[in-house]
């Protein structure tokens, strides 16, 4: 049986009840959320939390036009031996309205592992789309996507399992605004040359289209990090992390046309062959640049690519103590002018969560550290509608949100938790009204937590 329960901000706080497990990473997102007239800004307006008997663990949420969220996580049903995906409606001010979960085919089902990574929407709202791994009764892990109804009707799965029956599993997936095709990106297994990276294009009734493998040339572990497709649906773009043989871990963007037809493939290595590493990317509004966040030889690194594949430029962020610095996520205002890339970062004394503006053409704006004074980690970002002002969710022994404006300078920086907290992703209401900030919380037992603030 699962729980849920909701406690607004002025109740008392609710102790977790979940069996306790290690740092989580949740998601959410919550559009069309009004803040009370009163509020100013940073007030805290709700929060909610949920999970299952053994636990529970929301990682990523989108939010519809008409403010409902659909949360993806998994949960625990059998004492850490069960974890099923879950798929839950929240309404526009934290209210629980339907979950629906998945369990895979293993023999016996309870005491299987089936791990959620991503969530996408059709291209009418009316669908979600939820990929990860699956455990298999006659094979090791394999990709499993899942088709629902926004209601939580569960329409169609589709398994995937490599040609050598490895363990696989997906990690990103989109999905066109045009044709409604589904592409989900993961790790897959051949046969002699390792792990690599696999990419299945999906009809909206999961009819299966068509499957590319990329194995880079040094024939190592190759692992995407992420999968977009332009506003057009006629072209998509595989960013990941590839072995090429004489350097270390290279980034790699991989650009297919809809029909699967491999564009062109572009590889970064930085100045010294060290280690390069993508987090995540982002395309320009009109679709005609790819930026990508991730780090290079211990520092940030933010590229801008060409639709033809032409690298704009590349540039690295490296801390005041010249220690270890890695850009997390990155987000863009809607004119497409101005980058925002946030992240972690080796201060003089700790690790401090980092956000840089660049200008479209990398030139950097400014740089904004926050210090909890003491080691955090970040982060996931947003902006407001108006692009006027930032938001930034981190981690110390709380959920961290910090809210910035324009110019970089910080307004007012908020922390909820209770022993041990984190976060895990935030996002803007429509109207620029409310900041929803989510993670984790752990006293004696662990809970997704969601968190709902003015910023008016």
């Amino acid at each position: 049986m699962t729980e849920h329960r909701t406690r607004r901000a002025d109740a008392a706080p609710l102790l977790g009840r979940a069996a306790v497990l290690g740092t989580f990473i949740v998601s959410l997102t919550i559009l069309g959320l009004a803040a009370p007239a009163e509020a100013t800004p940073g007030d805290p307006l709700w929060d909610d939390y949920f999970g299952g008997p053994a636990y529970g663990v929301a990682q990523r949420v989108l939010i519809a036009t008409d403010g409902r969220a659909y949360v993806m996580g998994v949960e625990d049903t059998n004492d850490y031996n069960n974890d099923e995906y879950v798929v839950q409606s929240v309404g526009p001010t934290g209210q629980y309205l339907w979950k629906a979960t998945f369990n895979g085919n293993y023999d016996p089902p309870a005491a299987d592992t089936d791990v959620p990574h991503d969530i996408a929407f059709g291209p009418t709202e009316q669908r979600i789309y939820v990929t990860g791994y699956s455990e298999g009764r006659h094979s090791k892990s394999d990709w499993a996507t899942v088709a629902y109804r926004t209601d939580g009707t569960q329409l169609w799965v589709r398994r995937y399992n490599d040609p050598a029956g490895g363990v696989d599993s997906a990690k990103s997936l989109a999905v066109s605004s045009r044709s409604g095709r589904i592409f989900v990106t993961g790790t897959s297994h051949g046969s002699g040359t390792g792990r690599d990276v696999t990419t299945i294009a999906y009809s909206p009734n999961g009819d299966r289209l068509w499957t590319r493998t990329f194995d880079a040339a040094g024939n190592g572990p190759d692992d995407p990090a992420q999968v977009l497709v332009d506003p057009g649906g006629g072209r998509l773009y595989v960013v990941a992390s590839c072995h090429n043989g004489g350097t270390l871990t290279d980034i790699c963007v991989i650009a297919y046309q809809g029909n699967g037809s491999r564009l062109w493939l572009r590889t970064y290595d930085g100045p010294s062959s060290g280690e390069d590493l993508p987090a995540s990317a982002v395309l320009s509004p009109s679709g005609r640049r790819l930026y990508l966040c991730g780090q290079s030889e211990g520092n940030y690194l933010t590229s801008a690519y060409r639709r033809d594949g032409t690298r704009l430029w590349s540039v690295a962020y490296d801390g005041p103590s010249a220690g270890y610095d890695f850009a997390t996520e990155s987000t863009l205002t809607p004119d497409g002018q101005t980058l925002y890339v946030t992240g972690t970062s080796a201060g003089s004394t700790d690790d401090d969560v980092v956000t840089v503006a660049y200008t479209r053409n990398g030139n950097q704006a400014w740089v904004s550290r926050y210090d909890s004074g003491a080691t955090d980690a970040g982060g996931a970002i947003a902006l407001n509608p108006a692009g006027d002002h930032l938001y930034v969710a981190s981690s110390h022994d709380s959920t961290t949100t910090v809210a910035y404006d324009a110019g970089g300078t910080q307004l007012w920086a908020r922390n909820e938790g209770e022993v041990s907290a984190g976060y895990g992703d935030i996002a803007v209401s429509p109207g620029g009204t409310t900041v929803i900030t989510v993670g984790w919380t752990r006293d004696v037992y662990t809970d997704g937590a969601i968190y709902g603030y003015s910023v008016l």
